[in-house]
């Protein structure tokens, strides 16, 4: 998915560049592009989403991560900063107006930028093919041109209203991580590995996912016992198909439940933890993923367990380390999608499959 954000985002360069409307269009560090109009300064943060429909909560984290750039760059300039969110998904015409008068930004979707492209059909098919967008929705619906997109602009003063920043949510510290992640992220920094404290590292993983995945699984069955009661796996979720990752597990991969394991071990899992694992993942009670959280990762050989398991029996298991969970809570704190993160995951792992 990393890619496919980068490609987004030089097509959206692009399609600004294409308009003519500013005189100054560049790439930046700290947020995404910096552009110049009269005198007046613009900052861009770009979203790429695999899910065409904009999820609300992503949205405001976005809107909050980039009100606080703008905060700082008005801070630096002494001056009016206009702040754009350019999002690869859709949003209703009147969500969009809400969202752009009780923020104080300007909110670009697909439609908004499919208009942007009516001067360039070269762009406009690229921007079409590149996410897909259905027939219908070309046909059906319309978005705003650059004019109509930034019609609060008047003259060369900005005429919205009084800001109001980050209503649905608490707002970001004085880094550019919200307080509640950069709390679960140095907890995570601080746990130590090791068996004595495998207790505190569950409950600390259960309660990231439940905030990375809120609206996406349900359940949080743990500590279950096996038929037998020979065995016990950590936790059992029912998914939700809210996102097109959680509906590529439900509908390609025929599993409404997933599995989740946590090993507070100080070395990398090695093949006997994923097969332990591979026995709690059953076809015909739709349950054929597993997530397994290490510290450290997996060595080889349980890397190719976990291919085999996909390969000969169709029961996909992941691992993923600390420095997978601290990404997927920047992301989501920026207003990316951390499911998106783990359909990159995915991607590569099954196009990385051997015979």
């Amino acid at each position: 998915m990393m890619h496919e954000a980068r490609e987004f985002e030089v097509l959206v360069e692009e399609i600004f560049n294409a308009t003519e409307y500013f005189d100054t269009v560049k790439k930046q560090e700290q947020y995404d592009l910096y552009l110049e109009r009269n005198g007046n300064q613009y900052i861009v943060e770009i979203k790429y989403y695999r899910t065409m429909r904009a999820q609300t909560q992503l949205v405001n984290k976005a809107i909050c991560f980039l009100s606080k750039i703008k905060e700082r760059k008005q801070d630096e300039i002494d001056d009016g900063v206009i702040a754009i969110l350019a999002v690869s998904a859709y949003l209703e015409l009147e969500l969009k107006k809400t969202i752009e008068e009780d923020n104080d930004i300007v909110v670009i979707d697909l439609l908004d930028l499919i208009s942007l492209t009516s001067h360039s059909p070269e762009l406009r098919d690229r921007l079409v093919r590149f996410l897909e967008i259905p027939d219908n929705i070309l046909i059906n619906q319309r978005g705003r041109g650059i004019d109509d997109v930034l019609i609060r602009l008047q003259g060369d003063s900005i005429s919205f209203g009084e800001s109001i920043y980050c209503q649905p949510m608490e707002c970001l510290s004085e880094g550019l991580v919200d307080n509640h992640s950069e709390h679960l992220i140095n907890k995570l920094k601080a746990l130590p590995s090791g068996k004595d404290n495998w207790k505190e590292y569950e409950g600390l993983m259960i309660t990231i996912l439940q905030y990375l995945f809120e609206g996406d699984l349900n359940g949080w069955v743990s500590q279950c016992e096996s038929e037998n009661k020979l065995n016990r796996y950590d936790c059992v979720c029912s998914i939700k198909k809210n996102t097109d990752f959680w509906s590529f597990v439900v509908e390609q991969l025929k599993s409404n439940y997933i599995l989740l394991e946590f090993k507070n071990y100080t070395d990398e899992i090695g093949q006997g933890a994923v097969l332990t694992t591979e026995k709690y993942l059953y076809e015909n009670a739709f349950r054929k993923i597993a997530l397994i959280f290490s510290r450290k990762g997996a060595n080889a050989s349980a890397l190719e367990m976990c291919n085999g398991a996909m390969r000969e029996n169709g029961r996909l298991i992941l691992v993923l380390n600390d420095n997978d969970i601290i990404e997927m809570l920047l992301r989501e704190d920026r207003g990316g999608d951390p499911s998106d993160y783990l359909f990159d995951k995915v991607d590569n792992f099954l196009m990385r499959l051997s015979r």
